[in-house]
Parts: structure tokens; C-alpha cells; sequence
């Protein structure tokens, strides 16, 4: 029985959600963030990724994003949400991100990488027309020019 705790464990801590993401920084600091979440499905359930998609678009509605879509759930499919805001006016700090600081012109930001259900989150991000290499989360403070 302790060894088939022990193996549960040991494939929950491997375990990882992947998202890749795309952001688009206009002129006047107002962002669009796209985001395509991959569930693990051989470990999630339909009703945890429901759960966890709910805490997500709750904890950036109350940061000030807006929400203009979101995907359904279904077994073995990605979800998608789609978020819009201005730098100046959204919370300087969730889950997913820290802003050091912005201007009229730029800003700074780290792309966090929060545990899920006791899994990492990897995030790739990839900056809208920009030949910029996609980011990591974790990988520190980046600096953008709007």
C-alpha cells in the first residue's frame, strides 16, 4: 500500500500544466493576453480543471482584467481565455505575474510560474509581433516598449 502511495505521489510531483500564451502590448499600454491552457488529463478531471479555470478568471477579474472569452471544459481538450487591460489600471501583482513597474511608455513584468493542484505551471509566452524569443516564466524581469 506504501509503495502505491509513494508512486502516486511520485507522478503527481513530475506532473505539470503547460500553457502557452500571447500578448499584445498596444501604444497605450492596453494589453491582450491570450491564453491556452493545457490541462494534464491523464491526472486532471473535468470538474478540477472547471474548478481551477473558475479560481483563475476570479483572481483576474478582481485584478481588473476583463475577460473576453473563455472555452468550455471537455476532456482532452486545451482551454482558452482571453484577457484585456490596461497596465496602468490593472493590480500590480497575481499568481501569474508582477509588475515592477509602468509608464506611458513601457513596462516591466515577471511571468510567474504558480503551483496548480500541487503541479507547476510552465508557461511559454510569446510577445505579438516581436521577434523576441518566447519567455518562460521564472525567467525573471522583462522590459517592454509600447
Amino acid at each position: 500500500m506504501r509503495l502505491l502511495v509513494l508512486g502516486i505521489l511520485l507522478l503527481l510531483v513530475s506532473a505539470c500544466w503547460e500553457q502557452d500564451e500571447v500578448i499584445s502590448i498596444e501604444n497605450n499600454g492596453h494589453m491582450k493576453w491570450l491564453v491556452i491552457a493545457k490541462p494534464d488529463w491523464e491526472i486532471s478531471s473535468v470538474e478540477g480543471v472547471k474548478d481551477d479555470l473558475e479560481r483563475y478568471v476570479s483572481q483576474m477579474r478582481e485584478a481588473g482584467w476583463s475577460i473576453q472569452a473563455k472555452s468550455g471544459v471537455a476532456k482532452d481538450q486545451d482551454v482558452i481565455v482571453g484577457l484585456s487591460g490596461s497596465l496602468q489600471k490593472v493590480a500590480k501583482k497575481t499568481d501569474f505575474y508582477k509588475i515592477y513597474s509602468v509608464n506611458q511608455a513601457s513596462v516591466k513584468i515577471e511571468f510567474l510560474c504558480p503551483i496548480i493542484d500541487d503541479l507547476r505551471l510552465h508557461r511559454f509566452i510569446k510577445i505579438k509581433d516581436s521577434s523576441r524569443a518566447a519567455i518562460k516564466c521564472g525567467d525573471g524581469v522583462q522590459s517592454f516598449r509600447f
